[in-house]
């Protein structure tokens, strides 16, 4: 049972092998494409040429008897070389092959007909299907049958072209026009659809160039473009263009009739039938273009014509539309054909951007000078721009347009608020066209502290009046106090907490000091401390320093941010003098870093050293503008103000209450003391050195009626400062010069420091500094210190 099983199991194979084996007649594979040569738009109920196909064919796919059809839409004809409509269909005898050259064709391609061509070569390539015949077929009034009669080479791709030059468009007819290719199953030509035409019903597209602004009358230029053959219809009216009221029409070279040859054809039909039957006529504001003959091609030509004012109290300034009508299918149905207007000029400015109080090189709006039509401004007229007094000139521009050009001319009054254009015409009377004059690269420079919108004056002799605002000043920084504590005179006052908050990233520059300033006679007591607490900015921390007398304190900009920041100011405590007035202490910040207008380098770096003279006049583009400020180091623009930004961080309440009258007694070598006869101890005993008593210092000082919180020692600087009501004492270790409000007195010995740690100051200097009276009492070694 097995064997036979497995030996009818070998013979189906060899049936199955056998099979494989010998040939059998199988339907070639096919493969190609089809591209369209053109898709022109054409009429419908008219014999017309539609766009040719390319069809490629894969090498080795075709064989004789192969054959493929190719159908127009229904009710499309392929019409004779000699037919003129449907009826005159083309018959199997039309599609005769002729050898032209190295092509093949067949059909009437010498009568202008339909017909299809076999080339040589194709884009350098042999054709496979050149030399072998081909049979063509009229199956139908709209389908032909090609079929190869022969064995074309298979080793070559196979090309071939159908032109349908001369085809019935169905009347009524809408759309695209789609060759449809059909075949056999065992055919290796391609099938597919290819679109060949497209019926639009004929229209007309208008456009005119030259539409320019004037005041009298202008020339420009119409364009006319058919989409199809015999869109402009005959008519003596095919296409009228009418003007508004006020404008009438008129031939360039005078007249009412405007005449279209060969030269104004850009495509189309350029027969003498076509051209000499076409008719312009202007007829007051009416342009009537007529058709004597349609074109037998689709057909774009131009002609210029001239537009005048006729009636200026009809005609209305703008632009100057008109309506297109007519028997033909026309588009657009109104057109800008110009713009009309008087002589006026517009000064307008662009878009505001945000600028710095305090700072040098703050670009401002552009500002544009529109004419609305030509020669609206004169040669010779002026304009002015006049900035208010927290501003001045930085930087300026110039423009030309239309042959007229805007220059600068001088700084009236050299005070750098005000600057003086002149327009130039180059034919000596004024523009050729509306001129557009931008003056784009505008710069100023900002007082510090002054915010708010720029805005700009406009004058001059060219009739030009306005108020533009160019610009939003904010301050590059924000002052912000955590509170407002009451403070009192004759004391050192604990303040809170100072932030200073960039207003966007790089507001403060780099390289440059910032100043905090406070009023006169409220004094630092102590340096503050400055930190980055949000952001990318660069301090130096340690470059904290008094100026003035301690009423500043300055410390310095490593590097700007690349994201906004704030700067935190803490530690501050107040000194406040007898002599300062009740009520707010301002909190001010200043400084190159947050105002660089009183910087004498950067000034000098912004203008230019050959730009300020020597005494101080600055010039901008040649022309003296206005004198800054005389400073030490050089130059500034707004030395009356450096405060850019500031706080209200306390207030100057009741003075501090007076000392009462108390007499104190030391003893030399003894830790006890008395005062107004109460006993006391120190935890240093005084000395006598160089004939002088030496105490510690707390001592001393509550023994001239001194309160705790009124001393203060600095350890980095080795020194002590004490306050007692209109005066300060400042002592260093080991120095003998003291400081009474500032002002330095020579002392005959200095104070030092002894174990464990004690300042120990000379009794009599700081007492009688103090407005105390002093006695000693050398039998007893006693000193008595009354205050007064």
């Amino acid at each position: 049972m097995k064997l036979k099983r497995k030996a009818l199991s070998i013979l189906m194979t060899l049936c199955f092998l056998a099979a494989m084996i010998v040939p059998t007649a199988t339907p070639a594979f096919a493969s190609g494409d089809f591209t369209p040569l053109s898709a022109p738009n054409v009429d419908d109920g008219v014999v017309t040429a539609l766009g040719g196909v390319l069809v490629k064919i894969t090498a080795g796919s075709l064989q004789e008897g192969h054959s493929i059809n190719f159908s127009l839409p229904s009710d499309f004809v392929w019409v004779k070389a000699s037919g003129t409509d449907s009826d005159d269909v083309m018959t199997g005898s039309d599609w005769s092959g002729t050898v032209s050259g190295s092509t093949y064709s067949y059909g009437q391609k010498a009568q202008n007909g339909n017909y299809i061509e076999i080339p040589e070569k194709y884009a350098g390539d042999n054709n496979g299907l050149y030399g072998v015949d081909l049979k063509v077929k009229q199956i139908s009034d709209k389908e032909i049958s090609v079929t190869v009669d022969g064995e074309p080479s298979s080793g070559d791709e196979y090309f071939l072209y159908v032109y349908p030059k001369k085809i019935w468009v169905e009347d009524g007819y809408d759309g695209t026009i789609d060759l449809v290719a059909t075949r056999p199953n065992n055919s290796g030509f391609p099938k597919g659809t290819v679109t060949i035409g497209n019926v639009t019903g004929g229209e007309v597209a208008v456009s005119v160039s030259g539409e320019d602004s004037f005041t009298d009358s202008d020339e420009i230029t119409f364009r006319v473009t058919e989409d199809t053959a015999g869109s402009l219809s005959e008519d003596d009216e095919s296409l009228i263009i009418k003007l508004p009221s006020g404008f009438t029409w008129a031939a360039t070279g005078g007249g009412d009739d405007i005449t279209v040859s060969a030269d104004n054809i850009i495509w189309g039909d350029e027969r003498a039938a076509f051209l000499d039957g076409i008719t312009i006529t202007c007829d007051e504001d009416e342009l009537t273009i007529g058709i004597e003959n349609e074109s037998n091609e689709a057909t774009s030509f131009e002609f210029d014509v001239k537009i005048n004012v006729d009636d200026e109290t009809d005609a209305k300034t703008g632009e100057i539309t008109a309506k297109l009508s007519g028997d033909s299918d026309v588009t657009p149905s109104e057109l800008v054909v110009g713009a009309y207007g008087t002589y006026d000029v517009e000064i307008t400015a662009g878009d505001v951007p945000t600028v710095y109080a305090g700072m040098l090189e703050q670009a401002i709006a552009p500002i544009t000078i529109s004419e609305s039509v030509a020669e609206s401004l004169i040669n010779g007229r002026t304009l002015t721009l006049e900035l208010p007094e927290n501003a001045r000139w930085g930087a300026l521009d110039d423009d030309n347009d239309s042959g007229l050009r805007i220059d600068l001319v001088n700084f009236p009054g050299k005070d750098g608020k005000t600057v003086k254009f002149e327009f130039k015409a180059s034919n000596g009377t004024g523009s050729t066209d509306a001129a557009e004059l931008v003056l784009d690269d505008l710069e100023v420079v900002l007082e510090p502290g002054v915010t708010g919108d720029l805005v700009v004056k406009v004058g001059g002799t060219a009739g030009l009046s306005d108020e533009l605002t160019v610009a939003k000043i904010v301050t590059p920084i924000t002052v912000e106090a955590t509170g407002k504590p009451e403070v009192k005179i004759g004391t050192v006052n604990e303040i809170g907490e100072v932030t200073i908050s960039e207003t966007e990233a790089g507001a403060i520059n780099k390289d440059e000091w910032v100043v905090l300033d406070l009023p006169t006679g409220v004094r630092f007591a102590n340096k503050p401390k400055v930190e980055v607490v949000e952001g990318d900015l660069n301090v130096d921390t340690g470059s904290m320093k008094s100026q003035e007398d301690d009423n500043q304190m300055t410390f310095y900009i490593d590097g700007e941010s690349s994201e906004a920041s704030k700067i935190k100011v803490s530690n501050i405590n107040y000194i406040v003098d007898r002599t300062v007035a009740e009520g707010d202490i301002v909190f001010k910040v200043k400084g190159s870093a947050v105002a660089d207008v009183n910087d004498p380098e950067e000034v000098e770096d912004y203008y230019g050293s050959a730009d300020i003279s020597a005494a101080g006049v600055i010039s901008i583009d040649s022309q003296e503008a206005f004198k800054a400020d005389s400073v030490t180091g050089g130059y500034a623009i707004f030395s009356r103000s450096g405060t850019n930004a500031s706080c209200v961080n306390a207030k100057v309440v009741t003075p501090a209450p007076e000392g009462t009258s108390a007499v104190a007694t030391f003893t030399i070598g003894a830790a006890t003391y008395t005062v107004n006869g109460n006993e006391a101890t120190m935890d240093v005993a005084p000395y006598l050195k160089n004939d002088r008593t030496f105490l510690p210092v707390r001592y001393v000082a509550n023994a001239l009626g001194v309160a705790d919180a009124n001393i203060m020692w600095n350890q980095d600087e080795q020194s002590v400062v004490i306050i007692k009501g209109d005066r300060v004492i400042k002592l260093v270790m080991n120095s003998n010069i003291m400081l009474i409000n500032g002002v330095p007195f020579t002392m005959d010995v200095a104070p030092e420091l002894v174990d464990p740690g004690r300042t120990m100051l000379p009794l009599r200097a700081v007492a009688q500094a103090l407005g105390a009276d002093v006695q000693w009492d050398a039998a007893t070694q006693t000193v008595t210190v009354t205050t007064i």
